[in-house]
């Protein structure tokens, strides 16, 4: 009787199992829980790693720059020529409007250039020597400056493989719930699985409990006790 309900509660795990769950992210990763592996996939790669081969589930906040100190030194001085150049183009008399002669228009159209110009000039090269009096005297203030500003904040989530092939995607810092959520499914699953071979385990050693009480090389008394020792009673 015993070895049937352990049957029925093993059948009963199985199904269990088999519900699939899965989980979108907005950097277009989806996770699916299967029957016995978990899948991974993006319009870039589909991966897959069985329950049994999960080493490891980790997350953590990233940042990557979108552009260094000197590209940043580089796009400031390009943008504010771009500025300057484009607002002297309706001007109609540029010295005129330098030297305070010409229209009170030309006049407000050069002098912006003129300015927009300089502070396009004066930024990038307080970019360039700020980066280069940081590095010297090791103060990342720049860099902090970049990282705030300038760059694409997120979680690396890995899924660790016992072979070395790990998964990695990104999400987005608002998504730690949805990472939590599937960091509680993987070890649910894996749980289930420690449950499973045990329990698998427990039924071998009952069926062969079994067969050696019906051939007479145990006593009933010998069975019981053994019995209770593998349900752990």
């Amino acid at each position: 009787m015993f070895v049937e309900i352990l049957n029925l509660a093993r059948k009963d795990l199985i199904n269990m199992n088999s519900t699939d769950n899965k989980f979108s992210f907005n950097t277009g990763v989806n996770i699916t829980f299967l029957n016995d592996s978990l899948n991974v996939n993006s319009t870039k790669y589909n991966s897959s790693i069985s329950y049994d081969n999960l080493d490891n589930y980790t997350y953590e906040s990233v940042i990557q720059p979108r552009v260094t100190p000197f590209a940043l030194a580089v796009r400031t001085l390009v943008l504010g020529w771009a500025i300057a150049f484009t607002i002297t183009i309706p001007i109609k008399d540029e010295w005129g409007g330098i030297f305070f002669t010409a229209s009170s228009l030309d006049i407000f159209l050069a002098w912006s250039s003129i300015i927009i110009f300089a502070g396009s000039f004066l930024i990038s090269g307080l970019i360039f020597w700020g980066y280069v009096f940081s590095a010297a005297i090791q103060t990342p203030f720049l860099s902090r400056l970049i990282n705030n500003y300038f760059s694409d904040h997120g979680i690396l989530v890995t899924i660790g493989n016992k072979s070395g092939n790990n998964i990695e995607f990104y999400a987005l810092d608002n998504e730690v719930s949805k990472i939590k959520e599937v960091e509680k499914e993987i070890l649910n699953r894996r749980k289930s699985i420690t449950d499973d071979a045990s329990q698998n385990t427990s039924y071998s050693d009952l069926k062969k409990l079994k067969q050696l009480h019906e051939e007479g090389i145990i006593t009933e008394h010998e069975f019981d006790l053994k019995k209770k020792q593998i349900l752990g009673l």
